[in-house]
């Protein structure tokens, strides 16, 4: 592969894990029930509790933070102009952004559920997942934009690395 079409396939495939993350993330907040145990229901986000309140809105302001990054990402690879590295640098800072809270409300929740016995169901793994798709999405696409900044264009002048002398030393 050129190292184009290599460009391009990395970012499709860097958009298209975090719209599938976007998606797992969504689906596990919108269900919301996340521990199951013998002989009593599932507990999920949308108790009444005031830590789930706070879980629920880290979750809801994080998946919100990963569209507007997924958005930036697609719209940067759309409009290839001078700004286009700008916004593929801001859509993976948001996907970062993201997976910190989205890793802060998950902790937070099985801190106030500590005590319960019971056992995640796979609506919580799908957070997790999420979470950590969204950690490697947003690291992966930050490492892009920086191999895309020091490689130079096609055509244009080659960027010389600076020499900077050292002074000798003579015993």
């Amino acid at each position: 592969m050129s190292p184009p079409l290599l460009e391009t396939f990395l970012r499709m495939m860097i958009t298209l894990s975090a719209g599938s993350a976007i998606v797992l993330s969504s689906l596990s907040l919108g269900d919301g029930r996340w521990v199951t145990g013998a002989g009593w229901p599932l507990l999920g986000l949308w108790g009444s509790g005031c830590g789930a309140v706070l879980v629920r809105t880290s979750l809801t302001l994080a998946v919100v933070l990963a569209i507007l990054g997924l958005a930036l990402l697609m719209v940067s690879q759309l409009c290839e102009d001078g700004r286009s590295g700008r916004r593929w640098c801001a859509g993976a800072v948001l996907l970062l952004a993201f997976s910190i809270l989205s890793a802060a409300g998950t902790l937070s929740y099985v801190f106030i559920l500590q005590e319960a016995s019971g056992a995640f169901t796979l609506t919580f793994w799908c957070q997790h997942l999420g979470t950590f798709l969204f950690l490697l999405n947003g690291a992966s696409g930050l490492y892009l934009n920086h191999l895309r900044s020091t490689v130079p264009a096609e055509g244009g002048p080659e960027r010389k690395p600076k020499i900077i002398p050292v002074p000798s030393t003579k015993v």
